[in-house]
């Protein structure tokens, strides 16, 4: 946000308290600071007129400066993490400036001592904790990147970059191409990137504004590798970085600077950052954005969970769970032995069904440990999250009761054998905290009775106080005989003594007078001020005890922070498992066969997400071998075929993250790289026609898909002329057949295309069966051999609404169209009419000679024929020309 330096200086008239906002202020000038004021968390000028807008919340003033009203608003601190949350969700940075000292310790400076305030933590997008700012279903990722341009040309050659979610503690750092960028940007999801200063005017920083991402940059020398190098080294306590696998200066620089911010916004809240661990993304299947988008992967079209693919296999029961199988949707692999173990474990548990129900049923009620253990790590944590750690270490050790010996197998190096049962940290837990934890630690309140003797006896003695001082009231009642003394209490004189003054000739001489009101009198005794001291020596005891107490605790269960990560892990994995075993179970989905050879067989294939919400879906087969790797598609789209497309691609994502899929067969060789390229988008923020968009995408498939890879293509060449857009679509064809060799599904509407099937050896056509019955038009969503002989289009105007007059109209021109028998003749009637009214009537018919692709192949030839000028030549020129074109052909 922009800030007014006019604003941020303090002036002649200045108050301390302003005084001490603006040199906080001006430590954080990017950030909404909110400054605590008792009660309140207080917002002043450009803040304050800003998040009054966004949170709803009334905007008033405070005093002057600069003879201007300082605009002001303000939120409880009891309900700081709603209102943060929102600013967050903004793309706001905030700064939280709390008061660090009791304010009556600084009264003791004197009455107009101001109290010590200081910046305790900045709360941005990418660096959140508390489980009301997060999705719990999805990681929280904070990103720096390097991009590494080569300099005589200014273009990006790669891009490092790392990634860190301090929610759960995982942090991932690799280097991938430019072109790959995105792929990287949609596998991750980041909230939060961090870019060097240097690139802020970029078009790469560019392209990252017109997504949702909050964008920090940060000096250039924030990313020093040398620097950064030196500062990992110092951090990690190690001399050598060798074995984290960072083997670039760009890699350091991003490492370093996530290390960096996060001591910048985090303050001195956390305790130790994981090492990052370098990605292979060889051994991933690659799935640009825009195939993601097509795909609905992670999310719908129009943003919606549910109706993702994500969102119809997730039925996981724990948080952490569900986020392992987001990053699995996200990150498909392309290792055959993984994924046999995958499905054997899967098979495990649909041969096992009640161990998996089970299972399942203890997996619902387990508390989100991943994160509660990352806000413990990180110094951000509640009473509660000590709770969930104690209940989610209960349900592992049921859960590994239940698993020990039953044969489950294992996809890597996570085994049930090798899972602590964390008895005795339970048991300490149990013995040593209160069955229901408070929401915070500051009164206290988290140790159990009988858990220190020392606790308990403080603990009376705080608790009993009112007793002890009923005592003393009723003891100097029966020495003095004033029935109406009582013993009170107040912030100022703390414990006294009040009797009315009508009864003053009664006090004792051992009364000592503090102070004289209207109708009483109040005083104190020794004995009184021994037992106040007592009382407030016994609650700071109590408190400071209970506090050390409890710290020994975490530090307990942080001793055990390697196993019950390696739990977590396991856990998670158990999750997935039984989730896809149920889902297998209720609707009917098969082990895949996964093979090396570059093959796809569906039988009884469903679209997966579709399926789920559809009850009698059609079912399709598709078969692509390695000696008929290309199959084309005609026919109406509201028959089904961008369908069919998604389906096949979604089922090779279903089976390469190892699981079961919906068909009766599937024999699916592995791909290495999934393309789409379907539907009509443009990008008008860069400039980008709809066309634009479509030659981008399909240039990124013929420069980007292997022999491994698989496509799926859908009306390339529709957004130019009919000509233009006919060869674009041949020539795809052909490279995707003669150069890319991958695996391939290309509808189209032009039917010219499937004469390739003569042209090109054992390309496939299919089309979707279609019936015409009482003049209407079935469509039954069934692939089937052979070409389509219409498109229906006007049939599915009719559908949509398109006025009676327009479709009949529609009709009349399609039966001229198809009456006429070349472009050249239209156009040659269009040239001689001489009335709009004749050009209406005249069909643009779409031309089915395709001879020109394939006959036409001597261009001297071609030439010599488009110099001829009909109307100009003689008859004997005429008859040269002929002779001529004789001896050419």
């Amino acid at each position: 946000m922009e800030d007014n330096n006019l604003f941020y200086c303090a002036s002649k008239d200045t108050t301390p308290m302003m005084s001490q906002y603006f040199a906080t202020k001006a430590q954080y000038p990017g950030c909404i600071l909110l400054f605590r004021m008792g009660d309140f968390f207080e917002m002043f000028f450009d803040d304050a007129k800003t998040a009054s807008s966004i949170l709803n919340i009334a905007l008033t003033s405070r005093g002057k400066h600069l003879e201007q009203d300082i605009p002001m608003c303000g939120i409880p601190v009891a309900a700081l993490d709603n209102y943060v949350g929102k600013l967050v969700k903004y793309g706001y940075k905030v700064a939280v400036c709390d008061q660090i000292e009791d304010p009556q310790e600084a009264k003791k400076r004197g009455y107009k001592a101001i109290v010590k305030r200081e910046v305790t933590r900045i709360l941005t997008a990418g660096t959140l904790v508390e489980d009301n700012f997060l999705n719990s279903n999805k990681n929280n990722f904070l990103m720096a990147v390097v991009p590494e341009v080569v300099k005589k040309t200014a273009q990006i050659k790669t891009v490092s970059f790392a990634v860190i979610d301090i929610s759960t503690g995982d942090f991932f750092v690799n280097t991938v191409i430019a072109n790959e960028f995105d792929s990287t940007m949609d596998m991750y999801q980041p909230k939060e990137i961090i870019i060097p200063s240097y690139f802020e005017k970029s078009e790469f920083a560019k392209k990252l504004k017109t997504t949702k991402i909050s964008l920090t940059f940060l000096p250039d020398s924030k990313f020093n590798s040398t620097m950064e190098k030196e500062r990992l080294e110092k951090y990690f306590k190690v001399k050598t970085l060798d074995s984290f696998g960072i083997n670039s200066n760009n890699e350091l620089s991003v490492c370093g600077a996530i290390l960096e911010y996060l001591l910048i916004t985090q303050r001195d809240n956390f305790s130790s950052l994981p090492i990052p661990r370098k990605m292979s993304f060889s051994n991933y299947l690659v799935i640009d954005a825009s195939t993601s988008k097509s795909l609905e992967i992670t999310t719908s079209v129009h943003g919606e969970y549910e109706y993702s693919l994500l969102g119809v296999i997730d039925q996981t029961k724990t948080a952490f769970g569900a986020r392992l199988l987001a990053s699995r949707v996200s990150m498909p692999v392309i290792e055959k032995n993984l994924l046999e173990k995958r499905l054997d474990c899967v098979e495990f548990f649909i041969k096992n069904k009640n161990l998996a129900e089970k299972i399942r049923e203890e997996l619902s009620i387990c508390p989100d440990m991943e994160r509660s253990i990352s806000r413990i790590r990180f110094n951000k944590f509640a009473p509660r999250d000590v709770g969930d750690i104690r209940e989610s270490l209960r349900i592992m050790i049921k859960i590994k009761s239940i698993l020990n010996g039953s044969g489950l197998p294992s996809e890597g190096e996570y085994f049930i054998e090798n899972m602590r049962d964390f008895s005795d940290l339970l048991k300490l837990l149990d013995k040593a905290l209160v069955e229901k934890l408070p929401a915070g630690n500051k009164d206290g309140g988290m140790i159990a009775d009988g858990y220190s003797r020392e606790l308990d006896e403080l603990k009376y003695t705080k608790n009993h106080s009112e007793d002890l001082i009923a005592d003393l009231q009723a003891k100097y009642i029966s020495e003095t005989g004033i029935n109406t003394l009582k013993i009170k209490n107040n912030g100022i004189l703390g414990w006294y003594i009040e009797i009315p003054a009508t009864q003053k000739s009664k006090v004792p001489d051992n009364f000592i007078h503090r102070q004289t009101l209207v109708n009483n009198i109040r005083y104190i005794t020794k004995e009184l001020m021994a037992l106040q001291a007592r009382l407030s020596e016994a609650f700071d005891e109590w408190f400071l005890l209970e506090q050390q107490l409890y710290a020994k605790l975490i530090e307990d269960i942080m001793k055990y922070y390697d196993e019950i990560n390696y739990a977590i892990k396991l856990i998670s994995l158990i999750d997935i498992y039984t989730n896809f075993a149920i889902l297998s179970i209720e609707r009917g989905y098969i082990r895949p066969e996964i093979t090396d050879e570059p093959i796809l067989k569906i039988k009884n294939g469903k679209h997966p997400i579709l399926a789920a919400h559809i009850e009698d879906f059609t079912k399709n087969d598709c078969e692509l071998t390695e000696d008929s790797r290309v199959c084309l598609l005609t026919g109406p789209n509201m028959a089904g075929i961008s369908t069919y497309l998604r389906q096949n691609a979604l089922l090779i994502v279903l089976a390469q993250i190892g699981c079961y899929v919906p068909a009766t067969e599937a024999r699916i060789g592995l791909i290495d790289r999934l393309f789409s390229r379907i539907g009509a988008s443009d990008d008008i923020a860069r400039g980008r026609s709809t066309f634009m968009v479509e030659m981008i995408e399909t240039a990124t498939i013929l420069n980007q898909a292997t022999e491994k890879s698989f496509v799926i293509l859908d009306e390339v060449g529709r957004g130019t002329s009919t000509y233009d857009g006919l060869a674009i679509a041949w020539a795809v064809i052909e490279n995707l057949y003669r150069v890319n060799k991958c695996r391939v599904l290309f509808a189209t509407h032009y039917r010219e295309l499937t004469v390739l099937q003569n042209v090109l050896k054992n390309i496939q056509c299919k089309t979707l069966k279609v019936q015409e019955w009482n003049n209407e038009v079935i469509f039954h969503h069934k692939i089937i051999d052979g070409i389509a002989d219409k498109s229906y289009g006007i049939h599915v105007a009719s559908l949509a609404g398109i006025p009676q007059s327009v479709v009949k109209r529609a009709t009349e021109l399609l039966k001229n169209f198809e009456s006429k028998n070349s472009i050249e003749h239209l156009e040659a009637e269009e040239k001689t009419s001489n009335s709009v009214e004749d050009l209406i009537s005249i069909p643009k018919p779409i031309s089915d000679q395709m001879s020109f692709f394939y006959d036409l192949d001597n261009d001297e030839l071609r030439k010599k024929l488009k110099a001829i000028n009909l109307d100009l030549i003689s008859p004997r020129n005429a008859l040269d020309i002929l002779y001529e074109l004789k001896e050419l052909a």
